[in-house]
């Protein structure tokens, strides 16, 4: 899968090798790295009390969010075990993991796609757009576990727009708004960065400008030829620890592939977002503390 990389800052576009001091120092590191990698040192633990607080602190700032910006969204509690299914079996693929299975042969979800998308599954939708919010428990079989940065279980706010394409850039900037107002509201420097098929960045090109000229960041921008596991395009919001890793945090991503998978008749896309799972949440707003000493 070949790849394409510049920022897009300014209304303009810096190839790699033009960057200059208008741009942050620490996007011309993020460029350089291939991957997110993970220094093993420095880790963050925090005590099952602590967790608590912590978590009862940040869902109650998701919230207040939602509630202040008028957030049409309907919170719901899907199931955590699910009979396997060829359907499911896919989408699991699409996640790039293997299935995470009870003793009994349940699958257990890596997020809550699994409950949402099958609660909209064989359906006839009729409406332009549909929101739900679910805070769920995700299992991933990862290959390294590392701290509070990568875990097999992990607690996820998740987001998911069911739309028809006329909606698509406007919920789009939506949800860009709403978490890049979370993060900001939990004092969280962070940067842009997007992963795009080529047939999605020529759509929206202009587009990906406003959201840089509005927003007055810099987005590093990765084309690729074809679609990614079973997004279209996937924004990210990195940060910089005190280690020079990059940790990804909220996310919102274009999928068109789910809705065909779940018959979902009447939806064209799904937008997938979230501010960042709480795990992670936590170890940067401590990481930003010992910054601070």
């Amino acid at each position: 899968m070949s790849e394409e990389q510049f920022v897009i800052y300014d209304k303009k576009i810096y190839q790699i090798n033009e960057l200059t001091n208008c741009i942050d120092e620490n996007i011309v590191l993020y460029t350089k790295k291939s991957k997110e990698e993970f220094l093993l040192k420095k880790h963050v633990t925090v005590s099952e009390i602590e967790f608590a607080a912590y978590e009862s602190y940040l869902l109650d700032v998701i919230d207040k969010k939602v509630a202040e910006k008028k957030l049409d969204v309907s919170k719901v509690r899907t199931q955590q075990l699910f009979a396997e299914t060829d359907t499911l079996l896919e989408l699991q693929k699409r996640f790039g993991l293997e299935p995470f299975r009870t003793e009994d042969g349940y699958l257990l979800p890596p997020a809550s796609d699994f409950g949402v998308f099958s609660m909209m599954a064989n359906k006839k939708n009729s409406c332009d757009l549909v929101r739900f919010y679910e805070y769920t428990h995700c299992f991933r079989k990862e290959e390294e576990v590392i701290g509070m940065k990568r875990r097999k279980v992990f607690h996820l706010p998740d987001f998911h727009s069911f739309l028809k394409t006329q909606k698509i850039e406007l919920e789009f900037k939506e949800m860009l708004q709403f978490h890049y107002e979370i993060l900001s509201s939990l004092e969280i420097p962070f940067f842009f960065a997007i992963r795009i098929t080529k047939e999605e960045y020529k759509k929206y090109e202009n587009f990906l400008m406003k959201i840089s000229v509005s927003m007055n960041m810099p987005i590093v921008v990765n084309v690729y030829d074809r679609t990614i596991r079973y997004w279209e395009a996937k924004m990210k919001y990195i940060y910089l620890d005190r280690n020079k890793n990059f940790i990804q945090l909220a996310t919102v991503q274009i999928d068109y592939s789910s809705p065909i998978l779940f018959l979902m008749e009447g939806v064209d896309c799904i937008i997938h977002s979230t501010p960042g799972s709480i795990e992670r949440l936590i170890y940067v707003l401590k990481d930003i503390e010992f910054k601070l000493k």
